[in-house]
């Protein structure tokens, strides 16, 4: 009964990479046109993943549920976020290893 107990919790902790969807969602509200990637970092805590083209920047953060990943990505350009995404997926509970392919165009 206790291993199946601590089962249980380590799936439950493990379940999310940034927060509990709902949080990453509240989280992304926070960020301003303009902001800086230190006041991100403030926001959301750790990178997922960072892609570059030029002068343009992606963060990617994600969150996992039990039905579906919300997926954050911050857009910066000359070091300032220009714009924010949200997009749902499904990694099956390992978001972080399904970050979307960032379409520059």
């Amino acid at each position: 009964m206790k291993l199946i107990l601590i089962v249980l919790i380590a799936l439950l902790l493990g379940c999310s990479s940034t927060g509990s969807t709902s949080k990453v969602s509240e989280k992304s509200l926070l960020i301003q046109n303009g902001d800086s990637k230190e006041r991100i970092i403030e926001i959301f805590g750790e990178i997922g993943s960072r892609s570059f083209s030029g002068n343009r920047e992606a963060w990617q953060y994600c969150s996992t549920g039990f039905n579906s990943d919300i997926y954050v990505i911050v857009w910066f350009t000359n070091g300032s976020v220009t714009g924010v995404t949200k997009r749902n997926g499904y990694g099956n509970g390992l978001c972080s290893e399904h970050f979307f392919n960032i379409d520059w165009s």
